[in-house]
């Protein structure tokens, strides 16, 4: 999610009538975490400062590695798990997809940077 969202407000592609991503992707399960703060990570700081809050983001990539985890657990290959995000949750989806131990199905980043 954007910055001072959270995951709720995203809520509305599964169930939406509109968007309703679940009802025309009825095989899929949704997860729409939330930041702690409303951000996951201060991206304030330029963005070649070296004081930049790489252990905010190093956190939020850990938590996206454990949800991950957590879902291969269930049974899911990683290779059909497809991971996406919002602004900064772009920014953190693209670093946490490719640093993950085994591939993915695939990233989405939306008005990332």
């Amino acid at each position: 999610h954007g910055e001072g969202e959270d995951g709720t407000s995203w809520q509305r592609l599964e169930a939406d009538p509109m968007h309703g991503l679940a009802l025309r992707l009825p095989w899929t399960q949704w997860a729409f975490p939330t930041a702690a703060g409303g951000t996951w990570f201060d991206y304030s700081l330029p963005i070649l400062d070296c004081t930049a809050d790489f252990a905010r983001l190093d956190a939020a990539v850990s938590a996206v590695h454990k949800m991950l985890g957590q879902i291969e657990d269930r049974g899911i290959s990683a290779s059909r798990i497809l991971i996406g995000g919002f602004g900064p949750g772009a920014a953190l989806a693209l670093l946490a997809g490719r640093t993950y131990p085994r591939s993915l199905a695939g990233i989405v980043c939306l008005a990332g940077w």
